[in-house]
């Protein structure tokens, strides 16, 4: 079959466990994709050729024996670099941790291999997640694969580029103020950051201990679900709602739209607010009411959300960088011990605002179902321009899902004058999951789905 790489999760699944489609060869395909790539692109840190094969034979004796696989069988998937996969090094793209080779799984991969996924390897990241895109790390930055001279998004950088160039069909990825919705959206794919206690963050290096969520990427909506629905282990539902929404079909769906409100408006890149404010209309277009809603202040949340987090930055690595100066990164270690300096009673103060902006927030739910927000305020920039203190000057739009845990999914609404996607994400109250996929698939449908536009020609 000439055609892999065009294959959705469930048409490939689907020809591996009839027996159309071998799983070597589909593991073969995606691992010489990889390999071809890695000098462009560095989505990988480690690949697992023999493991990977040894899987992929071990499922096709399975399915010659006329055994059931799992639904995602001969699926291929990369780890990001903070995730323990057994048998590889989980280094963070750190100095610090390069011989470190886990004996088990993070529970998520656990799940992952339960549903007969096959491993390919770890996806590259920012440093712990927190320190890049960074030049002086034993791996150099993954590159966007619409145009490798620019920024892909981080942390997730190279979850969301082995999804978006066709390495693999889904990643997992890691999320504190964005890691897996800005690389989804600057890539070109669809993200879920699930709620905080969604998914086990056993076997995941922590970085901020009450904003860290893991999470799927996936080249579509569809995919993303079953994803997810594997990592859960329950199926997301078919409500009436649900399978209307999925078609598009936004009939009585009250939908808020926050740029507006937040002071964002003036902030957006004109490009950025032209495809936000077109998804509005695609709501309308199908049935649905918008709303522009007014969030809890941004200033706040993001203060309050950025004194919490560095501070539990430095809480769980500063004491190694100090010990420890050079196997750090610079970018890295200069943002871990700048948390030092947040005071306890700062801490526990921007604590206790979070009830407080939670109420705030869950109170806009009685009035629309979702809320939409960009993901970027700009379109992915260059590369080499990245500051390194990005996260800390205009204030973060993605922090504050985080910060209250709410879930939030992101799909691509549009391209830039440069080429490059311009991603958007749907916010949910607490346990929407499924819901907000059913949105963003209806929302996917009337944008058009991506899966004839991925990055091949990189390669």
């Amino acid at each position: 079959m000439n055609d892999i790489g065009a294959l959705t999760i469930a048409k490939l699944q689907d020809a591996i466990s009839a027996g159309r489609l071998s799983a070597v060869d589909v593991t073969g395909y995606y691992l010489d994709r990889v390999e071809a790539s890695q000098p462009i692109l560095s989505a990988y840190t480690s690949i697992d050729t023999g493991g990977a094969l040894a899987q992929a034979r071990a499922i096709d004796e399975r399915v010659a024996r006329g055994e059931p696989v799992g639904p995602l069988a001969g699926v291929p998937v990369s780890v990001k670099d903070i995730i323990d996969v057994r048998g590889l090094a989980t280094t963070g793209c750190s100095r610090s941790a390069l011989g470190e080779v886990p004996a088990r799984d993070a529970e998520v991969v656990a799940r992952l291999r339960a549903c007969d996924a096959i491993i390919l390897g770890k996806a590259n990241c920012h440093e712990f997640a927190f320190g890049g895109p960074s030049f002086d790390l034993p791996f150099p930055p993954a590159r966007n694969p619409w145009n490798p001279e620019y920024f892909p998004g981080g942390s997730s950088s190279g979850s969301g580029v082995s999804v978006a160039a066709g390495l693999c069909l889904a990643s997992i990825g890691t999320d504190t103020a964005g890691s897996i919705r800005t690389p989804s959206g600057h890539c070109g794919v669809v993200g879920l950051m699930p709620g905080y206690d969604r998914l086990s963050r056993h076997g995941v290096r922590p970085l901020s201990i009450t904003m860290d969520h893991v999470g799927p990427m996936a080249r579509n909506t569809r995919d993303c679900r079953t994803v997810y629905e594997c990592l859960t282990g329950s199926d997301t539902g078919e409500g009436d709602a649900g399978i209307r929404y999925r078609r598009g079909d936004f009939s009585g769906l009250r939908f808020g739209m926050a740029a507006v409100g937040w002071g964002l408006e003036d902030r957006l890149h004109p490009e950025v607010r032209a495809a936000y404010n077109a998804a509005g209309l695609l709501v309308e277009d199908g049935g649905g009411f918008v709303e522009q809603v007014r969030l809890p202040s941004l200033e706040l949340v993001h203060a309050a959300a950025s004194v919490t987090m560095m501070a539990e930055v430095a809480a769980n690595h500063a004491p190694a960088v100090r010990a420890n100066y050079d196997d750090y990164g610079t970018v890295f270690r200069s943002r871990t011990l700048a948390g030092e300096a947040v005071r306890l009673d700062d801490y526990m103060a921007a604590i206790s605002l979070r009830d407080t902006l939670y109420r705030a927030t869950i109170r806009l739910f009685d009035r629309v179902e979702f809320i939409a927000l960009p993901v970027s305020v700009n379109p992915p920039g260059k590369l080499a321009a990245v500051d390194r203190f990005y996260f800390m000057g205009d204030p973060n739009i993605n922090i504050l899902a985080n910060f209250l845990h709410l879930p939030a999914v992101t799909l691509p609404c549009g391209v830039s004058k440069q080429g490059l996607p311009i991603g958007m994400q749907l916010l949910g109250r607490r346990g929407s999951e499924a819901s907000l996929l059913d949105i963003a698939e209806g929302l996917e449908r009337r944008i058009g789905r991506w899966d004839d536009q991925r990055t091949d020609k990189v390669i």
